[in-house]
């Protein structure tokens, strides 16, 4: 006999939203409920406060300091922080501060670290792709081609 929610054993239903299983997070079922745990030995975790989305259970952002945390803003105008150019009207965005920022950057042709190590993730072809550990001062050139958006940022140190 084969279990009705034999397919379900990948999800948990988290604040009334099923939540598929992925990096770091492994789901329990039990005979009274489902439940979660999230393995942060999974993550490269450099920082003590760690920010998880809600609706996800994604690990989002990793710091020490809040104000540290990685952001983003349009240029790149300082050589400390990470760039991901454009060369399209949507134009270049500067990233600063540590930890992952995700978002949607259409348009992205290389990317340039700055001062701190970084990986980043974008969508090619509708695949996701990951770029891991790059040095400080690096820049990853053409391996973007034509319709490349940016998806994750994460610096650190």
């Amino acid at each position: 006999m084969i279990p009705q929610n034999a397919f379900a054993a990948d999800t948990v239903t988290y604040n009334g939203r099923v939540i598929p299983a992925h990096l770091g997070l492994t789901i329990t079922h039990g005979e009274k409920e489902d439940g979660f745990t999230i393995d942060l030995s999974k993550y490269e975790i450099h920082g003590d406060t760690i920010s998880i989305d809600p609706e996800t259970l994604e690990v989002t952002s990793y710091y020490t300091d809040f104000s540290a945390r990685t952001s983003a803003s349009r240029g790149c105008t300082d050589s400390n922080a990470a760039c991901w150019t454009s060369g399209t009207a949507l134009g270049d965005m500067q990233f600063s501060g540590t930890g992952l920022l995700k978002g949607n950057w259409p348009n992205r042709d290389s990317f340039s670290t700055g001062d701190k190590w970084a990986n980043i993730t974008f969508m090619y072809h509708g695949k996701l792709k990951s770029v891991n550990a790059m040095p400080p001062h690096s820049r990853a050139v053409n391996i973007f081609g034509e319709g490349s958006d940016g998806k994750s940022v994460h610096r650190y140190a």
